[in-house]
């Protein structure tokens, strides 16, 4: 039989909190049945019977619980965001005999997940998400979230509202609708976006924030080199940064942005950061 620990502090926790009575009873089943990762097949009969409960409620259950999960591609699996985090298993490291275990279940399940570097995956889950287990708002233990989760219209995160940001640019400049294909890597690279900016520039108010990195979102998607033009998004913002900076320095696009930063001062800073291909 194994044994795990266990936040007491999550009655506390206004995403817990807001869970319906069925949606606590499955998330604790769920932290108790994951693997030493935090992976669970996804067996909603099986549940059901654990539980003593339909499948229906099983899979409404599971709608509530969104937040704090991430499914595989198929949807026949999933992993619980803060697992590990919670178990005292972060970071996770190589050389210690007690992670190996979950590095190999990481490697069991990186197909189902598309994961391609599991910091990154591990990181990408906690993105957005309060000190406990969802969304939160706030309210609670009294720690509040300084970067990436500043609260906004009540039920998204600063992380979704930076994508959804992007989204809104990218209709307005290319008249279509922007389809997320990986979830986790959009929030990953918000993510960033949002660290770094936050680190220069501190004393920026959340609407300057996003006031800024929306003008500049819209500077990235009205470049007119035809590989990035087809192909922009937040993941290719971060990978792509040595030559979008350069288009942004030398370019027209030098208009002024919240906190006193230009687009071109955006771009070196999130370059000198991330970009694989950024040089000095």
């Amino acid at each position: 039989m194994a044994y795990r620990y266990t936040d007491t502090n999550k009655w506390h926790d206004a995403w817990f909190l807001s869970l319906k009575p069925n949606e606590k009873l499955l998330f604790n089943y769920l932290c108790d049945n994951c693997d030493i990762a935090g992976f669970i097949e996804v067996v909603p009969k099986q549940w059901a019977s654990d539980i003593n409960c339909t499948i229906s409620t099983i899979q409404d259950a599971l709608k509530g619980l969104d937040r704090g999960l991430v499914f595989s591609k198929h949807g026949d699996c999933a992993y619980l965001r803060t697992f590990l985090k919670h178990q005292k298993n972060l970071p996770l490291n190589e050389i210690n005999k007690c992670h190996l275990g979950i590095i190999k279940r990481f490697d069991i399940y990186k197909h189902k997940f598309e994961i391609e570097n599991i910091s990154e995956f591990i990181e990408g889950g906690l993105k957005g998400l309060k000190w406990g287990y969802g969304i939160g708002n706030g309210i609670g233990n009294g720690n509040s979230l300084k970067e990436e989760s500043i609260k906004l219209n009540g039920n998204k995160d600063f992380i979704d509202k930076l994508i959804e940001s992007f989204a809104e640019k990218y209709e307005k400049v290319r008249g279509l609708e922007y389809h997320i294909v990986h979830r986790e890597k959009e929030r990953s690279a918000a993510g960033k976006i949002l660290s770094v900016y936050k680190k220069k520039w501190p004393e920026a108010t959340s609407d300057m924030a996003i006031d800024s990195l929306s003008n500049y979102f819209e500077s990235c998607l009205m470049i007119t080199d035809n590989w990035l033009n087809q192909n922009m998004s937040l993941p290719i913002i971060i990978n792509k940064f040595n030559e979008i900076n350069s288009i942004l320095k030398n370019g027209n696009k030098q208009r002024k942005t919240g906190a006193g930063a230009t687009d071109a001062q955006i771009a070196e800073q999130f370059a000198k950061h991330f970009a694989s291909d950024y040089k000095q």
